[in-house]
């Protein structure tokens, strides 16, 4: 609780790079709001949820296709709730970082072949960081973001108006040419 507005930021992410994520599974995990309590959906102050999505739900990353699927199904969640619950004052936004160091980017953050890909597709031409996500969480969670409701909102240096990266390079290396052959690029 903060001040008179609840807040509940949501975030999924993967064990590892490489690992299947389970779609079905995912789902379920982030159908948080078929499992709000009832008391809470009469709440009498506002209530922000923000849900932590990625660049991979609106720009496709080849070998990626169940997180992408993943995160473009946590954006249409957060869309359902902004329009089912607003009546009841529970906002719903997503925020979709791009590439950001942290432990479940290291590996790629650290494989020059794609970051420096990456780094190509943003106008901005730098790799996030963890402040940038975390002030425009901090905005949606509070009052000043009091009139916006089911919107997922980039901030990834621009590179939403560009192309997904080329991660070939490290998927190969991490699981060997015979599984990820070269294709055309993009």
């Amino acid at each position: 609780l903060v001040g008179s507005l609840i807040v509940m930021v949501m975030f999924s992410g993967y064990e590892n790079f490489v690992s299947r994520i389970d779609v079905a599974q995912e789902g379920e995990k982030l159908g948080w709001l078929g499992k709000l309590d009832a008391g809470t959906l009469k709440l009498k102050v506002a209530a922000s949820i923000v849900a932590i999505s990625s660049i991979a739900g609106p720009v496709t990353h080849r070998f990626m296709t169940p997180y992408d699927v993943s995160k473009a199904g946590l954006e249409m969640l957060v869309r359902q709730t902004a329009d089912e619950l607003g009546c009841r004052n529970i906002r719903a936004n997503a925020v979709r970082p791009g590439l950001v160091p942290t432990d479940a980017t290291e590996a790629m953050v650290n494989y020059p072949p794609v970051v420096d890909d990456y780094v190509s597709q943003m106008p901005l031409g730098r790799v996030g960081t963890t402040e940038d996500v975390g002030r425009l969480v901090r905005f949606l969670l509070s009052d000043e973001s009091s009139w916006i409701t089911g919107t997922c909102i980039s901030v990834d240096g621009g590179h939403h108006l560009r192309r997904g990266p080329n991660i070939e390079p490290f998927m190969e290396m991490a699981l060997g040419e015979a599984r990820y052959p070269a294709g055309p690029s993009n």
